[in-house]
């Protein structure tokens, strides 16, 4: 709890769980991550400094020294569940070797999760491991498939306020699961969405 206050020191409480959420769950810039709050926040909270931005992607982004993911070192099988994310038809991601082990093992879990929320639970899963947090809860929400719809979510939800966990307050930890949880039923519903126009 003090690390949360000293990293998110001034910077409004009912920003902060979002600059998180953003720092560690996409890819995007500062200025990027600014935008969104801007546009989410703007008039009613003070927005952060694209510095303070920048130390709150810097703490909370899983660092990764595994080198870049290629086609031609992989086995086949693990290649055929990380191109589908990584040529997802909007983005072409950039993936190192360890996203592309933790891509492979959420798709054998979830084989019907869309690209973008599996690489929200691959950053979920190496920056939890990295700050040493028990993963337990995140395994409990790919467990509960909140992205499959509403009852999904409302049985995660009250399966995570009875969890437990010895790292984190069971509040921040239930928190950031539950956070995730509703970003996954998000995107789900936006791939929907997209999938029906076209």
């Amino acid at each position: 709890m003090v690390q949360k206050r000293q990293r998110g020191r001034n910077i409004a409480p009912e920003v902060y769980p979002r600059l998180e959420e953003l720092a560690q769950n996409t890819r995007s810039t500062a200025p990027q991550i600014e935008a969104v709050l801007h546009k989410e926040f703007g008039g009613k909270h003070r927005i952060p400094s694209p510095s303070q931005i920048k130390r709150v992607i810097r703490d909370l982004r899983p660092r990764d020294t595994s080198g870049p993911w290629r086609l031609a070192d992989a086995d086949p099988d693990e290649a055929a569940l990380v191109l589908p994310v990584r040529f997802d038809g909007e983005h072409e991601w950039l993936l190192s070797t360890e996203e592309a082990g933790w891509i492979a093992k959420v798709r054998r879990v979830a084989p019907d999760l869309p690209s973008e929320a599996v690489l929200n639970m691959v950053w979920s899963y190496m920056s939890w491991q990295q700050r040493g947090h028990d993963t337990a809860l995140l395994d409990l929400v790919l467990a509960g498939a909140p992205w499959r719809g509403q009852e999904h979510l409302r049985k995660l939800v009250n399966q995570i306020s009875t969890y437990h966990t010895g790292v984190l307050s069971k509040a921040d930890a239930g928190n950031a699961a539950l956070r995730l949880a509703h970003r996954l039923l998000f995107i789900a519903d936006r791939a929907k969405g997209k999938g029906s126009e076209s």
